[in-house]
């Protein structure tokens, strides 16, 4: 059975509605005043956030309206129906124009784990066609060396990550630094790759496959080391 999270607002004296709730005023007479505090501008200036971001953090992941942008701009990139090389071209057209911001994540989650780094499903489209994952990377992390079951696009939101391309026969052929707005993209076959954070800080980026990852548990085909 999916797990559903549902967030909702609710005034300081305990109410959700104001009275006279119809299908004309879902939330009552004057029920939108009621979640100002979170959901719009109060008498006192900007909403306070924090207190909801705070909440995403027993909550679980952030709502999946904030990726609404680019799921749509993938389905229709997925849905041109082009080879793999093609596709992740454009999928990382979406993600370059939709990239989310490090919020996407929950605070908890953004701090990463000292063990390894960390991989946060998003989104998986219902017919399994491309998944959307948050990798977050403390200093040091690495992949091994690996290629994927499939196409793949990432675009770093946060910090730097260090990228090492390899061949058949896992000679290095290239490496970047991929710093906060870059994306780039591949498809099998190639794609050898390994990934690390050579730097001091959390990074984290958004990898999106060409598959249901939660039904495969990875989008690894191979390790090779």
């Amino acid at each position: 059975m999916s797990k559903v999270v549902l967030d909702v607002s609710t005034s300081l004296d305990g109410f959700t509605a104001g009275p006279n709730v119809h299908q004309e005023e879902p939330t009552g007479n004057g029920g939108e005043r009621l979640h100002k505090w979170y959901a719009g501008k109060g008498s006192d200036g900007e909403v306070d956030l924090a207190v909801g971001r705070e909440s995403e953090g027993t909550l679980g992941p952030a709502p999946v309206h904030r990726l609404t942008d680019l799921i749509d701009g993938v389905r229709g990139a997925v849905a041109a129906q082009t080879d793999w090389a093609a596709t992740a071209q454009l999928v990382a057209e979406q993600l370059r124009t939709h990239l989310p911001a490090p919020d996407v994540l929950t605070a908890e989650q953004r701090l990463g784990s000292p063990d390894d780094y960390r991989g946060h499903t998003l989104y998986v489209e219902p017919d399994g066609s491309f998944s959307i994952v948050a990798l977050v990377w403390r200093p040091g992390q690495i992949t091994r060396i690996h290629d994927h079951v499939t196409w793949c696009v990432l675009g770093v939101i946060q910090g730097a990550e260090h990228e090492e391309l390899f061949d058949a026969d896992l000679n290095m052929i290239g490496s970047s630094d991929n710093h906060v707005g870059e994306v780039s993209g591949f498809a099998p076959p190639g794609g050898i790759h390994r990934v690390r954070n050579n730097t001091e800080t959390t990074a984290i980026s958004i990898h999106i496959y060409g598959t249901d990852i939660t039904r495969l548990g990875s989008s690894a085909r191979r390790y090779y080391d």
